[in-house]
């Protein structure tokens, strides 16, 4: 969807990062196949922040590493639906 050069999430990539992906799925669509709605991958990332007297501070919070709803399916409360169930 953003025409990146490459994929930022992947299999390994939650293996080996100890990411967690929380995945939408349509069950019954596709004659029973199932689609996929969207999907979140939050994980901890080393972040460098500026605190209120502008000096550097190391943190790892939890981040939301990647977000995704298909097009087709956007602006009908998935993506909310996704955050609170990962806020859960």
């Amino acid at each position: 969807a953003q025409q990146l050069p490459a994929p930022i999430t992947s299999a390994s990539k939650l293996q080996s990062q100890k990411h967690q992906l929380y995945l939408m799925k349509d069950g019954q669509s596709s004659r029973g196949h199932g689609v996929v709605v969207g999907f979140l991958k939050v994980g901890y990332k080393k972040l460098f922040l500026l605190d209120r007297n502008g000096v550097h501070i190391e943190a790892e919070p939890l981040c939301v590493l990647d977000f995704y709803v298909s097009e087709l399916l956007q602006r009908h409360g998935y993506g909310l639906e996704l955050f609170n169930f990962m806020l859960q």
